[in-house]
């Protein structure tokens, strides 16, 4: 190659370079800009219910909950917190995959330190690209991709202001449904004669995304836990058994509210909201009653009734109980 050639060569790699770090440094300034400077939807939050947890006092909380709507219909922190003691918060979200459970993990987790993490197990089903995984990733790393929208409602506050957290959700995740809708719960846990290589299994993404968030829990000392809610539409023999097999094989402790000794007494005339698909207040007061119990029995859970700095768990449930019971 010429000298001359050569010099252009570099003079072409040095500026591709600078045209780069002068996006990366802009996509930056970007997302500071961009990012909401508050946890509130107004502010451009997604899934305000489950950011609300970055509003809790920091390291506040024993449990997390993760999962979809399985996991925020089921499981209701101020009921345990009433009925055991310890403090939790619900980052169940709508259709919720594994790597946006991940995020919201890692984002609930640089303000808390969680002894236990439960994942609700219908979320290991739902399969997803790596390319959503991707760019996830990118949202996570430069939130401008996130909330690139944001341009539209700019305010002078956005350009000064630190980002802020003065929402939190009264029920802390949870999210009630009042409806009852019977469901015909006949069968739907039966074993079926089936070849082993046709049985269900934990698509293979999910299940590497998995592996990555119990190795991120043993990282930051919490414990994580695999649980199964009563579900007649989501959940099935094949589905346990795949699961079981993870658990197994991983040494995670798995629990299966739907069968077997961990089975809760549901009643599938009046325990559900939609013919067997989510539990509301009559199953979610069932299934939080048995897992908090486990909870507080297996595990070194401490016990906040007493202690003034959770006085406002006292006031939040004082407001539960006019509107939700």
């Amino acid at each position: 190659m010429k000298k001359a050639d050569k010099t252009n060569t570099i003079k072409a790699l040095l500026g591709t370079l600078l045209a780069s770090a002068t996006i990366l440094v802009a996509l930056v300034a970007l997302s500071a800009l961009f990012y909401p400077k508050d946890n509130r939807a107004e502010y451009g939050v997604h899934d305000q219910e489950a950011n609300g947890v970055l509003g809790e006092p920091e390291n506040s909380l024993d449990v997390l909950f993760l999962g979809d709507s399985e996991c925020y219909c089921s499981f209701s922190p101020l009921q345990m917190f009433e009925d055991y003691g310890f403090a939790s918060y619900n980052l169940g979200t709508h259709s919720q995959r594994m790597y946006y459970g991940n995020s919201l993990l890692h984002r609930a987790t640089e303000h808390q330190k969680p002894r236990i993490v439960v994942i609700e197990t219908d979320t290991l089903f739902r399969k997803f690209s790596i390319s959503s995984t991707m760019f996830q990733m990118m949202q996570d790393a430069l939130p401008v991709f996130e909330y690139h929208n944001r341009w539209k409602s700019l305010v002078p506050e956005d350009f000064t202001q630190e980002p802020v957290h003065t929402y939190f959700n009264g029920a802390k995740g949870y999210i009630a449904r009042f409806a009852v809708n019977a469901a015909d719960d006949e069968g739907y846990m039966d074993e079926e004669e089936e070849d082993e290589e046709r049985l269900e299994r934990i698509p293979r993404l999910n299940k590497r995304y998995l592996q990555y968030m119990i190795d991120y829990c043993h990282s930051i000392g919490a414990e994580p836990i695999l649980i199964s809610t009563p579900s007649t539409v989501n959940w099935n023999a094949k589905r346990h058994k795949a699961v079981e097999k993870f658990a197994a094989e991983t040494g995670v402790t798995y629990i299966d509210l739907n069968e077997g000794e961990h089975k809760v007494d549901i009643d599938w005339d009046a325990d559900t909201s939609d013919s067997g698909d989510h539990m509301n207040v009559s199953g979610s007061r069932k299934v939080s009653d048995y897992v908090g119990a486990y909870l507080a029995e297996n595990y070194d859970l401490p016990d906040h009734r007493e202690d003034e700095a959770y006085a406002n768990w006292h006031d939040q449930l004082a407001w539960f109980h006019k509107q939700v019971w």
